[in-house]
């Protein structure tokens, strides 16, 4: 299974919107009922949101906790996997959909997002569905 920033940041940021099920699925993750991958991009990409949605010392705290917890299941995806991003990126998904897109038709998992729009974008062209649309 392939995660994106919108999942992995209801890890770290209580209240959001569906955290009940992005916190799902990272506890069948630690689990060992499921395998999790996120592209490297995302560690980054999640310690810019945190940047955005907290201040303090509490900061500082997260990212660290992120980095720590993300370097474990972040992959370098392949280089034919960049190239089919591009074709993504280029028909207009943000970068780190591109990517997540890309993995997913690559390896014939599934891609989970909490973004609606994503998913009705990607169609049936893709293995990408939302976070309300998984069975746990």
């Amino acid at each position: 299974m392939i995660v994106d920033t919108s999942i992995v940041i209801r890890w770290f940021v209580p209240g959001l919107i569906h955290e009940e099920y992005c916190m799902a699925i990272k506890k069948l993750f630690e689990a060992g009922k499921i395998q999790l991958k996120v592209p490297e991009l995302v560690v980054y990409e999640t310690c810019y949101e945190l940047n955005k949605l907290l201040s303090g010392p509490i900061l500082s705290k997260l990212v660290s906790l992120a980095v720590d917890y993300l370097y474990h299941i972040a992959v370098r995806p392949e280089p034919d996997v960049f190239v089919k991003a591009l074709d993504f990126f280029k028909k207009g998904y943000p970068l780190t959909p591109s990517l997540c897109l890309s993995m997913s038709t690559h390896s014939n998992e599934t891609y989970i997002t909490t973004d609606k729009e994503l998913v009705k974008k990607a169609g049936s062209f893709a293995n990408v569905k939302h976070i309300l649309d998984i069975s746990f």
